[in-house]
């Protein structure tokens, strides 16, 4: 549905929004007399969504880490999401191509430097041109993992001869050889 308004010549901001939607703002130039006609689109604030990640629930430290997220969109056009991968301090991030409707798995190769229980944020994001903030890439989803970084153990096999002798290791009894 249309709206037609009378405005005075001159420049004038517009800005437009709708539940469920991010709010847009623009200029127009209108002259005496003249009339313009405009058509936006608006872009659904769940435009992409987060529907799944392989990220494991333990790791240890310094192992790099390979997992997917799955991101779909909702909406009934194509367009570009970038889905970003925040943790232990570091940033991961892709953008993907998705047809209406269309679902896809990015991967994303991370490490943790430490031991703990870490978490893991995962985001979607759209780009809005006529965003009332601005231009500029804006969240449409998010979600938390949380994973166990272990530390690494080391690995020592001992043999002796003659085999059969006991092994301690820090005093505790280990096996034979």
């Amino acid at each position: 549905m249309a709206l037609t308004v009378k405005v005075d010549p001159g420049t004038h901001t517009i800005k437009i929004t709708k539940n469920g939607y991010f709010p847009i703002k623009f200029s127009v130039n209108v002259g005496a007399g003249e009339t313009k006609n405009i058509s936006k689109t608006l872009i659904e604030t769940n435009r992409f969504a987060i529907v799944g990640h392989g990220f494991p629930p333990s790791a240890y430290v310094g192992d790099t880490i390979s997992a997917s997220v799955q991101v779909k969109n909702n909406s009934s056009v194509s367009d570009k999401a970038k889905v970003v991968v925040y943790y232990d301090g570091k940033t991961a991030e892709t953008t993907v191509d998705l047809s209406a409707g269309q679902m896809k798995s990015v991967w994303f190769n991370i490490s943790f430097s430490s031991t703990g229980t870490k978490t893991i944020t995962i985001k979607t994001f759209v780009y809005v041109s006529e965003h009332e903030n601005g231009a500029g890439w804006y969240e449409t989803d998010s979600t938390t993992h949380t994973i166990t970084i272990k530390e690494k153990k080391a690995t020592l096999t001992i043999t002796t001869s003659p085999s059969g002798a006991a092994v301690y290791i820090d005093g505790k009894y280990v096996g034979t050889t």
